[in-house]
């Protein structure tokens, strides 16, 4: 391909046989025909690789680029220094995309001088089309308007990532040096990025409409991995150790993100198996009794009851623990004899 495509699609892939085809001819079939379509394999043994490359073969405009390790933020990273479109997508190949995607957010970004145009989208089921569904993951955001993170609107700190319903130009992010954390496989890389898109973007664009159909369904996605208990520790760490020495107001960044954190910390303590969710609580509780020495929490920046939620945590873990943790029939008996939740008294009650 000559000259300098208008978007790349960065693709990474790692044995999703099953849904490849489907989402490769989604986006060879996008009516924006300008782009680069770069497909970054981690060594799939399920016959993935072989129909990227049939794929190569057909599409000038589709290059396959081996990774030599299993990290979703390595592949990404390789995608980020092989790009050369203007704006930057990302589709995750067990998904698939409406095929005026990226002409629409092309357009949008191009009209409005935009940075990230980011839309909502579709949760997609494989074998039961009725539960597909319009998902407005940008509810609460100002649609057909520039905005940004820290100066007008924090909301946004609080929006799922989902970074491939979106663009993004891609000399805001080399300007930013905003990459992917490259820890081992598939483990909510895209957590630490989209805080550092919040953090460091100065003009947002959201559009209404939805393009990206989200599969629910595939047992080898991360949320769907309860033993991956602490890569959204590894995420979090990441992102503060990006924002050191940055040039940005950090009370404000804190005001919003810390709140964020600790919504994204309980969502993986609700999502992960039981026999892990007290050292996760404690990991949780630590973490933010150092925020709090550091003076870093800003009281209001966290919703009532995450606040209440927060004091609780803090006071008395094992009350919190038992009265929030996933039931064994033990945690049952425990949560439902032990607390006497009116009075706050521990003990078992005595007739």
């Amino acid at each position: 391909m000559k000259g300098t495509p208008k978007i790349t699609v960065l693709m990474p892939s790692l044995n999703v046989s099953p849904y490849i085809r489907q989402c490769m001819d989604s986006v060879i079939k996008q009516s924006l025909s300008d782009i680069e379509i770069i497909a970054i394999d981690a060594g799939s043994t399920d016959g993935t690789l072989e129909i990227l490359r049939e794929y190569e073969k057909k599409d000038s405009r589709i290059r396959v680029i081996l990774s030599d390790k299993k990290s979703y933020g390595y592949q990404m990273n390789i995608g980020l220094d092989a790009a050369r479109g203007n704006y930057i997508g990302i589709i995750e190949t067990d998904d698939w995309a409406e095929s005026d995607m990226f002409e629409r957010l092309y357009q949008a970004a191009e009209a409005n001088d935009a940075d990230v145009v980011k839309s909502n989208y579709y949760l997609y089921y494989t074998n039961d089309p009725g539960k597909n569904k319009f998902y407005e993951v940008l509810a609460g955001c100002e649609y057909g308007k520039i905005t940004n993170a820290l100066k007008k609107n924090g909301r946004l700190f609080f929006v799922p990532p989902s970074i491939w319903s979106a663009v993004y130009r891609r000399s805001m992010l080399e300007k930013n040096h905003i990459r992917f954390n490259e820890t081992p496989g598939a483990s909510f890389q895209d957590t630490a990025f989209f805080y550092s898109i919040c953090t460091f973007c100065e003009r947002f664009y959201f559009l209404e409409d939805a393009f990206l159909h989200y599969r629910q369904d595939n047992i080898s996605s991360s949320v769907n991995s309860p033993e991956k208990v602490y890569c959204i520790c590894e995420e979090m760490h990441y992102f503060e150790n990006v924002i050191q020495n940055r040039d940005i107001d950090s009370e404000k960044l804190y005001t919003y993100y810390l709140p964020s954190k600790f919504e994204r910390y309980l969502w993986n303590y609700n999502r992960i198996d039981q026999r892990f969710q007290w050292n996760f609580l404690q990991r949780i509780r630590e973490e933010f009794l150092a925020h709090s020495k550091n003076g870093q929490i800003v009281r209001n920046g966290f919703a009532d009851d995450a606040w209440l939620t927060l004091q609780r945590l803090q006071k008395d873990p094992l009350r919190f623990y038992l009265s929030t943790c996933k039931g064994s029939p033990l945690f049952i008996w425990a949560r439902n004899h032990y607390f006497n939740w009116k009075t706050g008294m521990t003990g078992i009650e005595k007739k």
